[in-house]
């Protein structure tokens, strides 16, 4: 009987110091703030390439309604996502390795949702834990796919809701760029290629100025994914629903918008379209998430 006292007394201390390890183990890990979210009032504008600067697929400028919706303030960061993934592994819904992170979408399937092991993910998967590389927390995450992106949360925001929010409409002014339409201010907003530092790596979110709604790096340091298939029509605004559209039916690419620190100024503009294939995830895609009120 002493023994049998004893031994449970072992057992016990035990697996109190294994709880303590663990509980310690997930209290080291960095937190981010909750994703800001801007509302945006709905209303009218003419989508499209107003300016006469862009390419066939911006065209033809054409009338679209919307109704209110809310946007990220920034585009998600690293340390936001690992917390998503973080997360999502310990309820099951994803699977990991150093390579990638895997997920469903639509309730089925397989997809992959980050690419850990490319060369400009500053993400990693060790033992069981995500981490971001020391001092890339508020960066904005990259090598995440359309499904990974769509798997983080709320929703993605429609194009005509991206272009609507850039360009600063519901808040009194309407630009070519998100914040300005002057080429001599464009550094003060956004990051390029003539001013970012020629790494091939976006730069830390919300350190340039805001557009008129309150959003920063809505022009400028990465490609952020829509919820729109993308069709191959160049005049495919002809047809397009007037009030919320939500793209076509099916398409083989999902539209991103914005432009990357890597892009030249012209690609960063509010109107420009950007196709990729949505299992894409190149070091030049994050995500900017919105909800419904």
């Amino acid at each position: 009987m002493p023994y049998t006292l004893i031994n449970k007394s072992i057992i016990f201390v035990s697996t109190m110091c294994f709880m303590s390890c663990l509980m310690n183990c997930y209290s080291n890990q960095k937190v981010s703030p909750p994703v800001q979210m801007v509302f945006i009032t709905g209303g009218t504008f003419e989508m499209g390439d107003i300016w006469n600067e862009g390419t066939k697929n911006e065209l033809p400028v054409h009338t679209v309604t919307l109704n209110n919706f809310e946007i990220s303030a920034t585009g998600i960061t690293n340390q936001q996502y690992v917390d998503y993934l973080t997360e999502a592994l310990a309820k099951g819904e994803i699977k990991a390795d150093s390579s990638i992170a895997t997920g469903p979408w639509n309730g089925s399937g397989n997809y992959v949702y980050l690419k850990i092991d490319h060369s400009h993910c500053l993400i990693s998967y060790m033992s069981g834990l995500f981490s971001v590389n020391d001092g890339k927390e508020n960066h904005p995450v990259t090598c995440v796919s359309w499904y990974g992106a769509t798997a983080f949360g709320f929703r993605l925001p429609t194009e005509a809701e991206w272009e609507y929010a850039a360009r600063g409409i519901s808040a009194g002014e309407d630009t070519m760029w998100s914040g300005t339409s002057n080429e001599k201010e464009i550094s003060e907003y956004t990051w390029h290629f003539g001013n970012s530092d020629g790494d091939l790596e976006p730069e830390e979110v919300a350190t340039k100025l805001p557009n008129a709604n309150g959003l920063y790096d809505m022009s400028g340091n990465v490609l952020e994914w829509c919820s729109d298939w993308y069709m191959y029509n160049p005049r495919y605004y002809e047809s397009s629903p007037t009030l919320n559209p939500r793209g076509p039916e099916s398409g083989t690419k999902r539209i991103s918008r914005g432009g990357n620190a890597f892009c030249n100024i012209l690609i960063q503009r509010c109107s420009f379209r950007f196709a990729t294939e949505p299992f894409a995830t190149t070091g030049g895609h994050g995500i900017r998430i919105a909800k419904t009120p």
